[in-house]
């Protein structure tokens, strides 16, 4: 009776691992043979742990000494977590490796000291705009645009070396990872402030130390 009550909220599968185990010392099994067999089915029952009681398995077995020398637990160390999705838009065409490396020097010039999120924003942004009207339709004429991007205009893009974090977030906005939907402007407020236009800025969002706008409110 008391065996049934102990498996009774662990489904079928669960009571013969628990058999299995606890047959492990008598039968010879070793941690070597049994991990790897066990290892598929556990994956698979902890994509809903709460429905299999995986926690409280971790716990009896664990207290329980007729495991033979496998460590369940390594198996649940991954906790379930609650995942936010991410806006996608369309895969940018290919674009050649010198307009890659470019961008990936702007990213790193604006953004290099900033999360990796902020500098995805700041590549989606120069994205954003070779799709909106008003601006030029490819990434290196809206990076060389007049006035636009301090970095280019100092000439800092030549002395930055993107770093990995930096080609990653690059092309996770080329593959048409979307953090800031909409933002066509981007500042750092901190260092803007004395700047008139950063303060007509409109429907931003902050990423670490950087704002990412949609447009720019009308001076009329």
């Amino acid at each position: 009776m008391f065996f049934k009550q102990l498996i009774a909220p662990y489904r079928t599968g669960i009571a013969s691992v628990m058999v299995l185990l606890a047959a492990m010392p008598v039968l010879g099994l070793s941690q070597s043979i049994v991990a790897p067999a066990l290892t598929p089915w556990v994956k698979k029952m902890s994509k809903n742990p709460k429905r299999f009681h995986m926690d409280r398995l971790i716990v009896r077995v664990g207290h329980r000494q007729w495991v033979g020398g496998l460590d369940v637990s390594r198996l649940f160390r991954s906790k379930p977590v609650t995942v936010h999705p991410i806006p996608r838009v369309q895969p940018s065409p290919s674009i050649s490796s010198s307009t890659l490396t470019l961008l990936a020097e702007v990213v790193m010039a604006e953004a290099g000291n900033q999360p990796e999120a902020a500098q995805i924003g700041v590549a989606d942004v120069v994205l954003h705009r070779t799709r909106t009207p008003g601006f030029p339709q490819t990434i290196s004429a809206v990076l060389y645009q007049p006035g636009q991007f301090d970095s280019v205009m100092t000439g800092m893009i030549d002395r930055v070396v993107p770093s990995p974090q930096v080609w990653a977030a690059t092309r996770a906005a080329l593959a048409g990872v979307n953090v800031v939907p909409g933002a066509v402007y981007f500042d750092t407020p901190s260092e803007d402030a004395a700047n008139p236009w950063s303060h007509q800025l409109v429907g931003c969002r902050e990423i670490g130390a950087m704002r990412f706008c949609q447009g720019i409110r009308s001076s009329s």
